[in-house]
Order: structure tokens, then sequence, then C-alpha cells
């Protein structure tokens, strides 16, 4: 499926989305998954010193096709998946807005779930931009999240972490939906992560080396799902790890850090594997890498 197609869908945003957006909601300067049947997902994340853009900085350290899952992490059945480290900067909590320092501090030794109507706006509350990407700007969206207490809805989730002394931690994960319905044809459901962690979070892993600390992700998939690495940069020197999870649905990974920030954007489809790996690699290349 050629561009020209996937950038038709982009005109199918909700109308009610496209209202909110149209509201200002100023970007600030400074440091700039879809789910697989039956998916487990376990995130401890925090960071190693990062390059200012790339992947350099982000190690896959294990790639397994079949594992008895741990069970404290509550998972009784075997999986596949992969883990992989560093990529993250300590970025000091005191750069980030008032709003998420207070919602923090209101909510010590807990995380804290807001939803905002697009990436924006939950940028906006954080203070920071996290990613600069034309074609999520005009991206629709592919879900909706909610709050815990389910009075905030919209199409990006964030999730604040603390501890007593503060901020710790800002996870925020937002869907888009990428390709034509017409003739029945599914789209490309693509799905960003952005993991940020504090000053006040690395105190919690002083005088540990780095591969000892809670530095990984370890992402699980049914069992069997074979999963292939190729290393990819961007035509603007992004550098990115792309992992293909071999099953149904198919699903793509990239993995890279930006500016001590660290993402996954995923991108599957129920049967076009090819086309998966092309919206992918076509959201990577819109990915501005600030010099």
């Amino acid at each position: 499926m050629d561009k020209e197609k996937i950038m038709e869908a982009m005109a199918h945003i909700d109308p009610a989305l496209v209202e909110e957006a149209d509201r200002p909601a100023p970007r600030r300067a400074g440091w700039s998954r879809p789910a697989l049947i039956a998916a487990c997902l376990c995130l401890i994340l925090a960071g190693t010193a990062a390059a200012a853009a790339g992947g350099a900085g982000m190690r896959v350290i294990r790639l397994f096709s079949s594992e008895k899952s741990l069970v404290k992490y509550g998972y009784n059945d075997s999986h596949s998946g992969y883990e992989i480290v560093g990529g993250a900067a300590y970025i000091p909590a005191d750069s980030l807005s008032d709003e998420i320092n207070q919602l923090a501090l209101e909510h010590p030794c807990e995380t804290s779930y807001k939803a905002f109507v697009r990436l924006e706006f939950a940028e906006d509350y954080i203070g920071r931009n996290l990613l600069d990407n034309a074609l999520f700007d005009k991206a629709p969206t592919g879900g909706i999240y909610s709050d815990a207490e389910n009075t905030e809805r919209g199409g990006c989730l964030m999730m604040v972490s603390a501890n007593k002394e503060g901020l710790t931690g800002v996870n925020v994960v937002t869907r888009y939906m990428f390709g034509s319905l017409a003739g029945g044809q599914e789209q490309v459901e693509v799905e960003l992560r952005a993991d940020l962690y504090t000053d006040i979070y690395a105190k919690m892993g002083e005088g540990q080396a780095e591969d000892e600390k809670h530095t990984w992700k370890k992402r699980y998939f049914p069992d069997g799902a074979e999963i292939v690495q190729e290393d990819y940069t961007t035509p603007d020197g992004l550098e990115t790890i792309i992992l293909q999870v071999k099953a149904q649905p198919a699903l793509y990974a990239a993995l890279f850090s930006l500016n001590g920030v660290r993402f996954e954007i995923t991108a599957s489809h129920s049967t076009d594997s090819a086309f998966a790996l092309e919206t992918l690699k076509m959201v990577l290349d819109a990915c501005t890498v600030e010099s």
C-alpha cells in the first residue's frame, strides 16, 4: 500500500477530537502497542547516560523464544520476548512542570493516571516535548484511555510514578491508525510508548552497576513467537533497533532513545507484515532529531 493511501486515512479523525485538538496547546521548548493475543507486558525501567539522539545507548541483551515467566510477575505460562537495557537519562524533576511535580507529591509511592485528548496535551502538562513527529500530529488516534476514576478520557494516557521525595518517572502511551479502510483493508495500528525517569529515581540505584539496576524492559509475547533483530537508521540520523515478532498478528517494535527519553514504537497488522514494517519505517523517518 502506497503512502498516498496511508495519508488518506489521516483525514478520518473523530470530529470531537479535532475540536478539542484545535484548542491552543503550546509545545514547550526543551528536550523533546498494539496488544498481541494474550500478550503480557512488564516494564521496569530506569536509565543510563544516553547519546543526545539515537539507539546507541540502548542494547538488546536477550531474545528468547520460550521462557517460563517469573512467578513474581504473575505469569505462569511460557512466553517469547526480549530484554533491553540503557537508553535513558535521569532528567531533573524540577525541570518539569509544577503541575506534574505537584501530582507526584499528592500521590507518593503510587502511580497516578491522567488521560489526554492527544500526545501534545500530555507534553504540555509534563512541561517537555517528548517526540516531534509530523505524521503523529495528523494521524487519527487508535484507542480511548481513561484515568483510574474514569473521569478523564482521551487518546493518550500518562502514568506518573513517585516516592516520598517526589516525581520519579513518567510513562506515556498513545495509539494511532494508519492506512485506508477502503475495500475492507484493515489499518496498521501504531503505538507509541515514551519512558522518562528523573534524578530522584536515580538515587534509588546509587552504587549499583548499570545492568544490576532496574534499567531494563522485558516484554512478553505468546510462546513460540520468533523474534528477529534489525538495525535501522533514519535519513535524519536516528538510530533504532527494530524487532520483528513473527506471530499472529505480525508485529514490529522499534526501540530508540532520544534526548534522554526511551521510546518503543510498535506497528501491527492482522495479515500484512510488509505493510506493518513499511508503516513503521515511515513513522520513524518522520521523527525529528534535534541537533
